[in-house]
């Protein structure tokens, strides 16, 4: 510390007297960015604020189960690299573990964090890890089945294997955090369909008999520690919750009064549920009790310009809607569910639906009618979006997309053909075409796991 301020001190009496310390351009540029006093300079910083600091390569990962990645991290002491190890550890060892080189073993489906720390220090940084076992699943909605697919997250290619009989109309398709059961929502039967997932060959068996629930379900939200799953039930203007048992049969709870709600969502936190609905142009939150699961409502955002679907950033800070024809980016407030609007974007098509990067770089708005999907790049400190990309499918009415855990590859359902296969530029965002697959019928919506 008195080698700082000695250094400090040095500079400002090389540049200033006493009398002229707090106008002297050179100190202001010293403590300050040019024309401003509310930004410190990076200089400033580095002196008084940055004496140690760890940085990771990778500010998420992707891990196959059985597998093994790389954590490069660096330690700098006043911005120079440092030979110093550190220390690296699993926040749930029965999903990754880690050893002293930051070699990350993925064990079980999840997610976790591992953290790297400065030895005997207070000082430390986080990288959120996926653990996945390579297998597709999509809602084949006019066959009444859904269809079993395993993923290569080194080249994209996706190999059919197999289908499974459904409920009536199944859209609404979910896989539990940890990869174990799989729950299809069945527009027409009004019921939800459930199975058990053999993580080895991605295989589906039914648990027992479709479970009875609201009028038309769509969508399908599972708590993060999966013991509750959540369904927007459209023309029953209802919310369902049951309860998941230690073998994924469902039971019911209670039923949450809404607006029409086609679409429910958890914040990656993991505190807050979020609806709209097909008439709808707000978004609605709810907190969930960790206990009971209960739902109780927190906020309503301010209005929009079209009914969308939306996704969340991995911070769990922002909301991106697929409003048209401006998009919406929401903030949610993580002490009250509050909803405020960050900024709109232009953006003249109408999407269905949206994905988030793994990064939090970049989100993408499928436009379903047109066949075209858009990247924007976020600012992860506002939330501001910026256009960056457009790539044209080829195809007039595409659903959802899924990003794999490694980032490097997109599919689509395709309502009109065979699954899309997209390649990600993991530093601009752009989608470059890989062509379809087949994977045993048109695809409403589809999971990865």
């Amino acid at each position: 510390m008195f080698k700082r301020i000695s250094f400090l001190i040095l500079l400002i009496g090389m540049q200033i007297t006493t009398s002229a310390c707090l106008v002297n351009p050179f100190v202001q540029r010293l403590f300050w960015l040019e024309n401003s006093k509310s930004n410190i300079n990076p200089l400033f910083a580095l002196l008084f604020l940055n004496e140690k600091r760890i940085q990771l390569d990778k500010n998420f990962l992707g891990v196959k189960r059985g597998t093994k990645e790389k954590l490069n991290g660096t330690i700098f002491v006043w911005g120079a690299p440092s030979s110093s190890g550190i220390e690296w550890s699993s926040a749930n060892q029965s999903v990754a573990t880690v050893d002293g080189s930051g070699l990350v073993t993925g064990v079980s489906n999840g997610k976790t964090v591992i953290q790297a720390k400065i030895p005997g220090e207070n000082i430390s940084v986080s990288c959120p890890v996926t653990v996945f076992s390579g297998y597709l699943y999509a809602s084949l909605d006019d066959a009444n089945e859904v269809t079993i697919a395993s993923f290569n997250h080194l080249t994209g290619e996706v190999t059919w294997l197999n289908t499974q009989p459904t409920g009536i109309s199944p859209t609404g398709i979910a896989t539990d955090p940890f990869g174990r059961y799989l729950y299809t929502g069945n527009f027409d039967s009004n019921t939800i369909s459930q199975f058990s997932i053999n993580s080895n060959n991605g295989s589906l068996s039914l648990l027992g008999a479709a479970v009875n629930t609201g009028s038309n379900p769509r969508n399908i939200a599972i708590s993060i520690d999966s013991k509750f799953l959540y369904i927007a039930n459209e023309t029953a203007n209802i919310v369902s919750q049951y309860s998941i048992g230690s073998n994924g049969t469902l039971t019911p709870v209670t039923t949450y009064a809404t607006l029409p709600v086609t679409f429910v969502s958890i914040d990656p936190t993991g505190k807050y549920l979020l609806t709209i609905g097909p008439t709808v142009t707000q978004l609605s939150s709810y907190s969930i009790d960790p206990t009971s699961g209960i739902l109780t409502q927190k906020g309503t955002s301010p209005s929009f310009d079209s009914q969308a679907l939306f996704s969340f950033h991995p911070n769990g800070r922002y909301v991106f809607v697929g409003s048209s024809p401006n998009l919406r980016v929401l903030e949610l407030n993580r002490e009250s569910g509050a909803l405020s609007t960050v900024a709109d974007t232009n953006h003249s098509a109408v999407p269905h639906s949206s994905a988030i990067h793994p990064n939090g770089k970049f989100v993408y708005f499928v436009n379903s009618s047109v066949g075209t999907i858009s990247c924007f790049v976020v600012d992860p400190s506002t939330g501001i979006l910026q256009n960056a990309s457009t790539v044209a499918t080829g195809f007039s009415d595409i659903r959802f997309m899924v990003i794999d855990p490694t980032g490097n590859f997109a599919f689509v359902a395709n309502k009109t053909g065979n699954l899309i296969r997209l390649r990600v530029d993991q530093d601009t965002g752009k989608l470059d075409d890989l062509s379809v697959t087949n994977v045993g019928g048109t695809q409403w919506n589809l999971v990865l796991m």
